[in-house]
């Protein structure tokens, strides 16, 4: 049903942010690395 729905798109939502939080973390240690 429609809260179903919203439930899972809300998961969704958070699965990208986590993945692109990753993302930005380890591009930041590559940065450090390239500067040191």
């Amino acid at each position: 049903d429609a809260v179903q729905a919203l439930v899972k798109q809300a998961q969704d939502a958070a699965q990208q942010a986590a993945a692109t939080m990753q993302e930005v973390v380890v591009m930041n240690a590559r940065i450090e690395e390239l500067q040191v």
